[in-house]
């Protein structure tokens, strides 16, 4: 079996031409099978990515192998996109999966399959946490997840100095390995972002990482001038008042119209498993905290699990570039992806 499985490639959202990529498990000879599914959003930090990037890697063959469906779908992305915007695609997505007579609905009948609708999870994986956080905190959103899996998720904590006071970039994202274009940033802002982007897949340009369309360098810009909460609420300015003011304070100076936005965890939250390294950079392990303690107070389920010297991804920076890991890391991932698959796997 291919740890990395071909998936079909479906619109979900002809609207806004979202897609998505589903991994089927194998055709069965019995009667139909009702699959527990796994949505996946994937990571970019908000403002580049794709459905084809997949983390961990062997998530959709492993799946295959356990009789789930991965369904990896895109969202538009930040600017001139908000968290209003990616939010509305998380419902258009979930309805999608509970409709009947959908493109994908028959493609799964023609193998035998049909989607069970109570046994359907959520991974976010970084900036993709923040679509999974919403399909596991809005109680609109239906058909409602049994289980969200948050690696190394944004979202945690708008609140922190670390989004609001500006941090050096290059130390986060060093200038040996990660492209960095403030023109080019620039550029986007004063133009209003441009054209509504859905996916922007990562590359690498002389050996530095940044993404086909450059957007990138939104994230390097917004966190080097504490501005990212801005384009996430689509209120300029904000980011600027609220780092003015201690921490406690800050949450009443955004709109109220606005803090739905943030996402507070609900009673509606379903059991959440969180897995981050202590040496993050990019994404600081104080939104999972946060998570956790959120979770705590309303007496949800939540387990934290802390990766001792790992990056973000579970990275380790000893190892040097993008690629080095650190020891241990595919079998910590595989650990939170059987939990996922235990969930699912309930019968309800």
């Amino acid at each position: 079996m291919s740890d990395s499985p071909d998936p079909i490639t479906l619109t979900f959202d002809t609207t806004h031409n979202l897609q998505l990529d589903a991994y089927i498990p194998f055709p069965q000879s019995s009667s139909q099978t009702k699959l527990p599914v796994v949505v996946h959003y994937h990571r970019g930090g908000m403002v580049i990515g794709s459905k084809s990037d997949v983390y961990p890697p062997f998530l959709p063959g492993y799946l295959q192998s356990k009789g789930v469906l991965l369904v990896s779908p895109n969202y538009r992305l930040l600017f001139p996109s908000s968290a209003e915007d990616i939010i509305a695609d998380v419902r258009t997505l979930f309805a999608y999966l509970a409709a009947p007579n959908t493109e994908l609905d028959e493609t799964l009948r023609q193998n035998g399959f049909a989607i069970d609708v109570s046994r359907i999870a959520v991974i976010g994986v970084s900036g993709g946490n923040f679509p999974a956080r919403a399909a596991a905190t809005l109680p609109e959103i239906v058909p409602r997840p049994v289980a969200w899996l948050d690696l190394f998720g944004m979202g945690g904590d708008w609140l922190l100095d670390f989004w609001l006071q500006g941090i050096d970039v290059e130390k986060t994202m060093p200038l040996e390995n990660t492209l960095h274009d403030m023109a080019k940033a620039e550029d986007l802002i004063q133009n209003g972002g441009g054209e509504v982007v859905s996916e922007s897949e990562g590359t690498l340009v002389d050996g530095k990482a940044t993404d086909v369309r450059g957007r990138f360098n939104l994230w390097i810009h917004w966190q080097k001038e504490g501005t990212f909460l801005d384009y996430v609420l689509s209120s300029p300015g904000l980011s600027a008042t609220l780092k003015c003011v201690p921490y406690g304070e800050r949450l009443a100076l955004i709109p109220p119209e606005k803090r739905r936005f943030l996402l507070p965890i609900t009673p509606q939250t379903p059991p959440t498993y969180v897995l981050h390294g202590d040496q993050d950079l990019l994404v600081p392990i104080e939104e999972s905290y946060a998570l956790v303690n959120d979770m705590k107070t309303l007496g949800l389920f939540v387990k934290g699990v802390w990766v001792l010297g790992a990056d973000h991804v579970l990275r380790d920076r000893k190892k040097g570039g993008w690629e080095g890991m650190v020891d241990g890391w595919e079998e910590i991932a595989r650990e939170a992806v059987d939990w996922v698959v235990a969930e699912v796997g309930r019968e309800r």
